[in-house]
């Protein structure tokens, strides 16, 4: 008897402490995701300077905006405004309007870019 108390306790435990890393772990992969997307735009962006009338950049600079601003709405609390809230979703708008940009030049260049269509609709959308 003692020996499955003992047993229960222990998964317990477990399972608790592993709440709590799981936790963490999620505010890890957000702050790493945040520097991966930041990373990207920046890669991309020198892309451009290189090759400024190339659609794929354009495409996939306009695809990591939208990605960014997805990021910051999802961080603000729609609930309770704060100034926090409200920058962040602020920051979403402007990344979203930047996505916009990029999008449509990519489809001056490659008017039959599906990918870019699609793309741009969906941050429409969402804006």
């Amino acid at each position: 008897m003692k020996r499955l108390f003992f047993l229960a306790s222990f998964f317990v435990i477990l399972q608790v402490v592993g709440v709590e890393i799981s936790a963490a772990e999620a505010e890890k992969s957000e702050q790493e995701k945040l520097e991966i997307l930041n990373r990207q735009i920046s890669f991309f962006d020198e892309q451009l300077q290189v090759k400024p009338n190339d659609p794929n950049w354009h495409f996939q600079l306009g695809t990591k905006y939208y990605e960014l601003g997805r990021f910051y709405e999802k961080q603000a609390d729609r609930i309770f405004l704060t100034r926090k809230n409200d920058s962040d979703i602020s920051k979403a708008r402007d990344l979203y309007k930047s996505s916009i940009e990029h999008l449509k030049k990519s489809l001056e260049i490659q008017p039959n870019n599906a990918g870019a269509h699609f793309n741009l609709s969906l941050t429409h959308f969402v804006e």
